[in-house]
């Protein structure tokens, strides 16, 4: 081979060999900057979700009054002290309006709440075309940016609010409008946090229905260089995070040590090329250096490989989060709830068994829910008292899980587990709202498996979620209490008897079933409330109420009809029973005497019994036999138990008010 030839081929190796380093410099340098921005993103959908699922969590309220309004068929019991409620659970919640027709005639606001009072909503001009899109559209819209009491910025939920007419059709009543504090909503998200971290961030909203933007919180948003986003949607908003290092994108620490060393390499390579093109002998040289290169290549491959599985494991983490928030945002009763989400935690925790204890006002553990279901057999309060009472003691004051520990000094777990306990590990979570606990996570698997710290952070990031979804179901339950009872006695109210006993009429009807129904009536009620007050007369209702439920079965529907005036629905039950069982009730009531704070109270009750037949399908035409029934017990003087006879319908209710 010629010289000149050696000298053209060693600069063209020379050439693609600097190319070729400069080009894998560049492309680990990419690689560098792929990981700050998933890094960078991970961290925005950590703290974009956490302000997303406060928004949900507040604006439920608004869900759970209009539900209470539904079944109150325009009424909201105790208005005031269920908001107080609400405002202590959901702490984002600001303020709390009620607008019958538009018009907002009702608020609560630990500080001020008037701001909008008096305000008809489809005349302002601000409010308006909001209040057009929640009414015509049937879902909650949202509003933003508001006043609230404390002159900070936020946003308000627009919860419409439809009834149901006699006939079964749909009209409009109104809303319910919740207001939210932004800077509540920050707090919770943690923005502060990524200061911490080195980035300037802004959050901003945008209406999708106006459209209208604004800021919500930024540290610096003039200096969001090429910045990554996260973005949410509530509702009609639309939510963009967007953060980017407060001292601009780095370069990796071996950037320019990697271009020096790849100039160097090439030009060293090319020489020993040339040697080689010169020298035969340079041969085996060239090839250990070439195989050297390749070990280096091979290197940086397990290292990427190893970067892809860190980022898929923090991947699914996200995801079992995802997870369990969509599994109990489908849920609504408490035990429902409790179920799915031990679910997903049993299979993201790879248990054998898990279970949830929960505690009630006063503190008592209650074991709740346990999978499999056939470990809750025969266990003992002392024992579920015992291993609660330490492992609550533990959790609330570190404020961290139970460190894995065998079953050897639990009762609860020797039980649970008998035989081998050396077997097996446990560990225990705390399941809280602040610093108001509300009950334990437990999980066990074989001590072959045991817990990594990959599990443990995996399982904290659930409970979070699983508590709000746990406060949520008891809140629903309780506005579901609130809309079927009666608030003095706690018997259920007329609607929903008057709706029950309609469909066990039918059943009862279809299968040819009897059914029997009382009315019952205090004699004379009138009197004590004149001579002993209305505070004794109260008393004396609840007494009436307590002697009633002793003498009834759990399927018997017992309710306040009016003020004085009670109904019993016994399914399954002749008329020769049904006057045996109101005969009981009277002759447990009549031989008493009420203890009040004006003296004692001797009480007489009338009641009127009467049966289904063919003649008798529906609901309406028993209570009217009944009546019918009671109205002639009263007649006859009262203190008595009268059954339903033909002959009654000729005759007149008594004209005496005080009967």
């Amino acid at each position: 081979m010629k010289k000149r030839t050696i000298y053209i081929a060693t600069a063209l190796l020379l050439l693609i060999l600097m190319g070729s380093m400069i080009l894998v410099v560049q492309l680990l340098e990419a690689t560098y900057h792929a990981q700050q921005n998933q890094d960078f993103q991970q961290l925005l959908e950590v703290h974009g979700s956490q302000i997303q699922l406060q928004i949900n969590r507040s604006l439920s309220a608004g869900l759970a009054l209009s539900m209470l309004i539904h079944q109150n068929n325009g009424a909201v019991p105790g208005f005031s002290s269920l908001s107080e409620n609400m405002t202590k659970i959901y702490s984002g919640i600001d303020s709390i309006y009620l607008a019958p027709d538009g018009l907002v005639s009702q608020t609560y606001n630990p500080d001020s709440g008037q701001s909008l009072m008096g305000i008809n909503v489809f005349e302002h001009p601000a409010y308006a075309q909001t209040a057009r899109t929640a009414r015509d559209e049937h879902r909650m819209i949202l509003y933003a940016p508001v006043r609230t009491s404390a002159g900070q910025s936020g946003i308000m939920g627009w919860q419409p609010v439809y009834l149901l007419t006699s006939d079964q059709q749909e009209y409009f009543w109104g809303f319910v409008l919740i207001t939210i504090d932004f800077s509540d909503l920050t707090q919770v998200g943690s923005l502060a946090n990524l200061s911490e971290h080195g980035l300037n961030y802004e959050l901003a909203f945008e209406d999708q229905l106006t459209p209208y933007s604004g800021l919500v919180d930024a540290v610096h948003p003039a200096r969001l260089q090429n910045p990554i986003t996260q973005t949410f949607t509530v509702n009609n908003l639309q939510f963009t995070l967007s953060a980017a290092p407060a001292k601009g994108w780095k370069t990796s620490p071996g950037y320019y040590p990697g271009l020096a060393v790849a100039l160097f390499s090439s030009i060293f390579i090319s020489f020993l090329v040339y040697r080689l093109l010169a020298q035969s002998r340079q041969i085996a040289q060239t090839n250990i250096t070439l195989k050297s290169e390749v070990a280096k290549r091979q290197a940086l491959s397990d290292m990427e490989r190893i970067s892809r599985g860190l980022a898929e494991t923090r991947l699914s983490e996200l995801q079992s989060l995802q997870s369990l928030s969509t599994v109990l945002n489908q849920t609504a009763t408490l035990d429902q709830t409790l179920q799915d989400g031990l679910s997903v935690i049993r299979s993201q925790a790879q248990a054998d068994a898990a279970w949830v204890i929960l505690f009630q006002a006063n503190q008592n553990p209650t074991l709740a829910v346990i999978q499999p279901e056939s470990l809750a057999s025969s266990i003992r309060d002392d024992q579920l008292c015992a291993c609660s009472h330490t492992h609550l003691s533990y959790n609330f004051q570190n404020g961290s899980p139970l460190p894995p520990y065998t079953v050897d000094p639990c009762a609860l777990l020797q039980h649970l587990f008998p035989g081998q306990p050396e077997n097996w590990a446990h560990t225990t979570f705390p399941i809280q709202t602040g610093d108001r606990p509300l009950g334990l996570l437990n999980i066990m698997r074989p001590r072959s498996l045991p817990f990594s710290a990959e599990v443990i952070t995996r399982v904290q990031s659930l409970c979070a979620p699983f508590a709000v979804a746990i406060e949520r179901a008891r809140l629903f339950e309780e506005v579901h209490r609130l809309a079927i009872t009666d608030p003095l006695t706690g018997a259920y109210n007329r609607r929903y008897f008057l709706d029950q006993a309609a469909q066990e009429c039918q059943r009862a009807q279809r299968y040819r079933h009897p059914v029997s129904l009382i009315m019952m009536d205090l004699d004379h009620f009138k009197q004590i409330n004149d001579s002993f007050g209305h505070t004794a007369g109260d008393q004396v209702l609840r007494f009436v109420i307590a002697a009633c439920q002793e003498n009834l079965r759990a399927a018997d529907l017992l309710a306040r009809f009016g003020g004085e005036e009670f109904i019993i629905l016994l399914p399954e039950t002749p008329l020769e029973q049904a006057h045996l069982i109101a005969e009981r009730i009277r002759l447990s009531i009549v031989p008493a005497q009420v203890i009040t704070s004006e003296g004692p109270v001797q009480v007489r009750v009338s009641l009127g019994v009467a049966s289904s037949d063919d003649l008798c399908p529906s609901i309406e035409d028993l209570i009217k036999r009944a009546d019918q029934a009671l109205y002639q017990a009263k007649a006859l003087g009262r203190n008595r138990t009268q059954v339903w006879l033909p002959i009654l319908t000729s005759n007149t209710p008594p004209s005496d008010p005080s009967i």
